[in-house]
């Protein structure tokens, strides 16, 4: 009895002794580098937090009395690019019992991933913290009160709970183009999906045409549609020596002996009408021939060379088209090419017959062009609604809605688009971006973060969208994050069946 009772006690001594801990907080004893503290991996704690525009995704160990436990700490920026935070001072704050430890995390050969070891020497409950610097400001992300074991029987087991769920690790994120995005609420507009096109506004292009006859010459510009012009610059000449008929040359000699008689003319009305011979109303005839004579000539002669008249840009901006080619011969009022400032253009929705009563309600619109999947919005691109059709066009019996709005540069006059009309809001309703879909089968599933690299597939039921965001009628919370960007990825890496428990970076 007594060997029993001493055998007992040397046993429990025994399964309190310390012994090195690995520092990868989730790896598997059978995975474990050597050499590396820690081991606990049934234990091993998961803690994904959200701090101004960062995510902290950090696995680590649990925490035993005199045995190092490993911190792996991932921070992604969240913006559109969805990359890891290189190169931050990152530290770990332990407070216990009213004293704080500050342990510098050390960068890991993957940017974004970094590293720390603690060594608690006293049993209780500690307050963990992690610090870093982004955009030169400090961010706090706070954990759980964690609790330090007196030894390695004192830890809890913990079941880890991966069915249903899908591994995608933060490396595998950050090359891809991926992005996760919070569920909210907010007011949604009632959606008309139809088609227009994009048209230039009245007033933004300007016709260039010719002002004599004669044969066309190109300008020292090669004159491409789609180059910038400015006002002023030399496009075209018109040659007219060569012609028997309506040559400018003798056009210019008849207007200047026209108004050499002219100038004569007046000249002796004049005198006379200071002697009173003539009558006033004589007097003003000839002052008016006088003055029509003067502006024919200066019209004529007005950019003539010995190269032939030149034509030049009415206004800066880009050439949509060129009607001439060279060697072409064009008549006085001819157009000659089109300039486009392409600064203000309309929006034309095409809207079928059956929506005419809501066309009043028509507050907005989304669009997006044919030859991009970007969605522009006409308020943020300075626009607004000009007016709507009262009537069904003849030919196509749809009623256009027209919209007005500024031109960054990068969409193109004449392009057919989708559009969405945004009539009054509707309550505030759960909303997510139209990219977190994911069609299977007529199905709708997104993809909710579970923490920092899990991931749950759930089906959900739609409802309107305005070609950037879709209404969510059931299925997910408000307060749950989607895969915004980057759902097909998630849906591929489904495909495996392991689920990881740790890094072994």
């Amino acid at each position: 009895m007594k060997y029993g009772i001493i055998l007992l006690l040397a046993g429990l001594m025994a399964g309190c002794q310390p012994k090195q801990a690995d520092t990868h907080a989730d790896e598997s004893a059978s995975g474990a580098h050597e050499g590396e503290p820690g081991g606990h991996e049934a234990a091993s704690s998961r803690a994904t937090i959200f701090a101004d525009s960062l995510e902290l995704f950090m696995e680590y160990g649990p925490l035993v009395c005199n045995e190092e436990a490993g911190f792996l700490a991932h921070i992604t920026i969240l913006n559109d690019d969805y990359q890891p935070l290189k190169g931050s001072s990152v530290v770990l704050n332990v407070t216990f019992a009213g004293k704080t430890e500050v342990i510098p995390f050390e960068a890991k050969d993957v940017a974004g991933i970094y590293h720390a070891v603690y060594n608690p020497l006293e049993e209780g409950f500690s307050m963990i913290s992690v610090e870093a610097v982004f955009h030169n400001k400090l961010v706090v992300f706070n954990l759980d009160t964690v609790p330090v074991y007196h030894c390695d029987h004192d830890v809890q087991e913990k079941v880890q709970e991966h069915e249903n769920l899908i591994a995608y690790t933060k490396e595998q994120a950050w090359k891809t183009d991926f992005s996760t995005q919070p569920v909210v609420q907010r007011p949604f507009n009632q959606i008309i999906k139809t088609s227009g096109q994009v048209l230039p506004a009245r007033g933004d292009e300007m016709m260039v045409p010719a002002t004599a006859s004669g044969m066309v010459k190109s300008g020292p510009a090669d004159l491409v549609p789609g180059i910038r012009v400015q006002k002023g610059q030399w496009l075209f000449s018109i040659m007219t020596s060569d012609l028997s008929e309506d040559n400018l040359q003798t056009q210019i000699s008849l207007a200047l002996t026209t108004l050499e008689k002219a100038q004569s003319d007046f000249n002796r009305a004049e005198e006379l009408i200071r002697e009173n011979i003539i009558s006033q109303k004589q007097y003003i005839e000839a002052q008016t021939v006088l003055a029509e004579a003067t502006t024919r000539y200066k019209a004529l002669t007005r950019n003539v060379t010995s190269g032939g008249k030149h034509i030049f840009s009415p206004n800066s901006g880009y050439l949509k088209t060129v009607y001439v080619h060279e060697g072409d011969y064009v008549t006085v009022g001819q157009p000659l090419a089109m300039i486009s400032q392409n600064q203000r253009l309309v929006l034309k929705a095409d809207v079928s017959p059956r929506y005419s009563s809501e066309l009043p309600g028509v507050v907005s619109a989304t669009f997006k062009t044919l030859y991009n999947n970007e969605v522009h919005d006409i308020n943020a691109l300075g626009g607004k609604l000009v007016s709507f059709g009262k009537t069904a066009d003849n030919y196509t019996f749809y009623t256009p809605v027209f919209f007005e709005f500024d031109n960054g540069g990068e969409i193109i006059p004449g392009s057919f688009t989708e559009v969405y009309l945004k009539l009054a809001n509707k309550p505030r309703t759960l909303t997510i971006p139209l990219t977190s879909l994911i069609d299977e089968a007529g199905t709708m599933y997104v993809y909710i973060q579970i923490d920092g690299e899990l991931f749950e597939k759930r089906e959900v039921k739609a409802g309107e969208n305005d070609g950037r965001d879709v209404a969510i009628l059931d299925g997910i919370r408000e307060g749950e994050r989607v895969v915004a960007t980057g759902a097909i990825q998630v849906k591929m890496a489904s495909l495996s069946s392991s689920i990881p428990h740790g890094h072994a970076h």
